[in-house]
């Protein structure tokens, strides 16, 4: 669960479509193992609790597979409220 809400924070920047973003963070997600709903709900979750632009490199982090970069790429304002984005999806997903 820890690195499913790792890969959702990374998942932020692919294209310019939304999208896209959201694809990707499903993606991979899946690809690290977890379940495909899952997976789904989390982004959902992101997309609608975090701004386009932090939603991207989110998706952009993702798909590198660098979440490190991707947290870094955040302006520390909105670190926290990514965090928290993140928290909210994975306990409402978990139910």
């Amino acid at each position: 669960m820890k690195k499913t809400i790792a890969l959702a924070v990374c998942a932020l920047a692919l294209s310019a479509c939304g999208g896209n973003h959201k694809s990707t963070l499903v993606k991979a997600c899946v690809d690290e193992g977890e379940d495909k709903k899952m997976c789904a709900c989390l982004a959902d979750e992101l997309e609608e609790n975090t701004d386009e632009k932090t939603f991207a490199l989110l998706a952009k982090a993702a798909k590198s597979g660098d979440l490190e970069d991707g947290i870094d790429g955040i302006p520390a304002e909105k670190k926290i409220s990514v965090g928290l984005a993140m928290m909210g999806a994975a306990a409402k997903c978990a139910k």
